[in-house]
């Protein structure tokens, strides 16, 4: 994908920046991880969303992420209860292979909403 640096720095217009790879790369892995865990309890939802995003700091020493959030809404959800899911969806993190390559470097927040 093009990468320009001044869609870094926050202009609109030119391509993507590697802050917005890690944000698509992070949100996609956790997706597939609350899809899979809906599958094997017997769950489904009729929608589900989830945005990721990741914010970074400037420093003298240059750019360096500091967080990032998993925000997932879910619609129509059969098979357990709006707490179950969110038990389940916040463990989905753990089970993330990008949550677990970022953990330790930014902090991780998911916050999660039943509709």
């Amino acid at each position: 994908m093009p990468v320009t640096f001044p869609r870094r720095i926050g202009e609109p217009e030119g391509a993507t920046s590697p802050e917005e790879l890690v944000a698509a790369s992070h949100g996609t892995c956790y997706a597939m991880v609350v899809a899979g865990n809906l599958g094997r309890r017997n769950a489904s939802t009729t929608a589900t969303q989830v945005t990721c995003t990741v914010t970074a700091d400037k420093t003298d020493a240059g750019i360096k992420l500091v967080s990032s959030k998993l925000e997932v809404v879910v619609e129509g959800l059969t098979g357990m209860s709006a707490a179950e899911f969110e038990t389940m969806a916040k463990e989905a993190e753990g089970k993330c292979p990008i949550s677990g390559a970022l953990r330790g470097n930014l902090t991780i927040e998911v916050v999660v909403t039943v509709k």
